[in-house]
């Protein structure tokens, strides 16, 4: 075994304790498996040291349409800078790239989902990249229009923005 791939192990299991011991008081309950794979995820993830990439997003959710519309994200360092709507949709100019979320915020959502421990969790992750490709998440089994569902597809790493010229 590598130093590296021992590193990344001992990295995988230290994440996965530490979120074991903040969000879940039965280590061996529900929602362990989530927790591991996460932590196996976000190591992946972090692994590419990726400062500037795009991505396909769309979030599912009982919200107004403008805000479900597919769009290109180009994230630079810790923040969404440049959106653009996929062909077809629209989205308003004065939203906020910020409403968006870069990668590292779809863990954060998984994470937050596992230590509330949600009714229903499912994600499929990336598996060349790590990150989050699918994250379905039921709050409350018997509560309406509570359900979010998230996609992130087709990310690529950049040097420059890849949406110059496409008119945002």
């Amino acid at each position: 075994m590598t130093r590296s791939s021992r590193f990344t192990r001992r990295l995988v299991l230290g994440a996965a304790l530490g979120l074991l011991a903040a969000g879940c008081s039965d280590p061996v309950g529900p929602g362990t498996g989530a927790v591991i794979e996460l932590a196996r995820a976000r190591a992946k993830w972090r692994e590419q040291q990726l400062t500037a990439y795009s991505y396909d997003f769309r979030r599912s959710c009982f919200c107004l349409e403008t805000t479900t519309a597919p769009v290109r994200l180009l994230v630079v360092g810790e923040d969404v800078t440049e959106v653009a709507a996929l062909e077809g949709w629209y989205v308003p100019p004065s939203l906020d790239p910020g409403f968006y979320p870069t990668v590292d915020e779809l863990f954060d959502v998984v994470e937050t989902a596992i230590r509330e421990r949600v009714t229903h969790l499912e994600v499929e992750y990336d598996n060349t990249f790590g990150y989050p490709r699918l994250v379905e998440i039921d709050r409350a089994e018997d509560t309406v229009d509570d359900e979010l569902t998230l996609w992130a597809e087709n990310l690529v790493s950049h040097r420059e923005s890849p949406l110059e010229g496409r008119g945002h």
